[in-house]
């Protein structure tokens, strides 16, 4: 079984599926805090970015209208955070 797109992990995150999220986790954090990281220069607050984004993306996937890729749209919550 292939692993879900990004886009269908988003859609169940809608609908509250908690394994949905730590797969998009899994499959995004380190490049999210990496990102951070090079903009800030700060790993702690790096790691406390990273965290507020999913907890957003928890909150806010069910607005998510996929016009960029999950992970842009992933890194422009960061970015705004940073």
């Amino acid at each position: 079984m292939s692993a879900a797109s990004d886009e269908a992990l988003v859609e169940r995150i809608a609908r509250g599926d908690q394994t949905a999220l730590q797969a998009l986790y899994a499959r995004h954090s380190v490049r999210i805090f990496r990102f951070v990281v090079r903009l800030l220069r700060d790993e702690g607050r790096a790691e406390d970015i990273v965290s507020e984004v999913f907890i957003d993306v928890w909150k806010s996937a069910a607005r998510f209208e996929a016009r960029s890729a999950v992970g842009t749209w992933l890194l422009t919550i960061a970015r705004n955070k940073a």
